[in-house]
């Protein structure tokens, strides 16, 4: 919606504005590829599924069919998002970088092989120290704030329990004073720019009572600290799929509350129409003044 209805404002020529959904029918992302179309932007659609409305509102389209799985959170499609993110990065990039990637990529899958036993355990051990817990918060910076908004999510929509996701630096001017003084707090790190921060606010959280919880992923020795923070989504999400999992099994909870309104093709009404709702018109009209006439409402 932040794309479609606010960002395409300013769109021209010049943009390329990417679409990701794996099913390719989430209203927002093809809405906000329809206005960047209208702005004359290009457009390139990330998905999971071909012949999607997605793709057929794309001009290019990069599709990575996925196997059948089990229903729940996703996880084979976020690693499938981030590569594909990546791939435009590098096809963009110039110089060391671009040579330096199929270096990084090549080691990527042992260095996230190395780390998969030690974070599940972890995640599981955690799982079962805070499971009397209704809410947590996962803290990371740079592009391990985005490991803790998938791990947060991951949470949502496992068990329902109120996890978030929140920058190291804000924490300390936020939920440093929460209560209760035991709400479960986990950093998610690579030891990269945040590291001396990441100390700072450790400190922090068990001075003041937090069952804190700290996964760091090394990455690979030949790597530099800023190659193992930009790759760090693919190293810091085995710990919390294994804390959302045991997390189900301890609470005895069915992923996304059994709830299909908008998790299956059959949809609710609402919020839960994330596919069928409504789009905005093929137009550069704004929105709000209909809206406000909808709504009848007089100032």
């Amino acid at each position: 919606m932040l794309a479609g209805r606010y960002l395409m404002e300013g769109a021209d020529t010049g943009w390329l504005v990417i679409g990701i959904s794996s099913s390719g029918e989430v209203a927002r992302t093809v809405e906000a590829l329809e206005q960047a179309h209208l702005a004359g932007a290009r457009t390139l659609a990330l998905t999971c599924t071909p012949n999607s409305s997605l793709t057929q509102t794309a001009d290019v389209s990069i599709v990575a069919e996925l196997p059948a799985l089990p229903v729940g959170p996703g996880l084979i499609s976020y690693l499938a998002a981030l590569l594909g993110v990546l791939a435009i990065g590098a096809s963009l990039a110039s110089g060391d970088g671009r040579r330096r990637l199929p270096d990084l990529l090549g080691e990527l899958p042992e260095r996230m092989a190395g780390a998969l036993d030690p974070q599940l355990d972890q995640g599981r051990a955690y799982a079962d120290a805070v499971a009397d817990s209704a809410q947590g918060v996962f803290l990371g910076s740079g592009p391990a704030f985005g490991a803790a908004g998938f791990a947060a999510a991951k949470v949502i929509e496992a068990c329902g329990l109120a996890y978030h996701a929140q920058d190291v630096e804000e924490w300390a001017h936020l939920e440093y004073f929460q209560e209760p003084a035991d709400t479960p707090t986990w950093i998610l790190t690579s030891g990269g720019r945040e590291a001396s921060r990441i100390g700072e606010v450790e400190q922090a959280a068990r001075a003041v009572g937090r069952r804190l919880e700290v996964t760091r992923w090394q990455g690979s020795r030949s790597w530099s600290s800023d190659e193992r923070e930009a790759l760090s989504p693919f190293g810091l999400w085995p710990a919390p799929v294994a804390f959302a999992q045991r997390l189900i099994e301890r609470l005895d909870r069915e992923p996304f509350r059994a709830f299909g309104g908008g998790r299956n093709r059959t949809e609710g009404g609402g919020a839960s129409r994330i596919r069928s709702s409504q789009r905005l018109a093929h137009s550069r009209q704004r929105e709000p003044d209909s809206h406000w006439q909808a709504a009848g409402t007089r100032l």
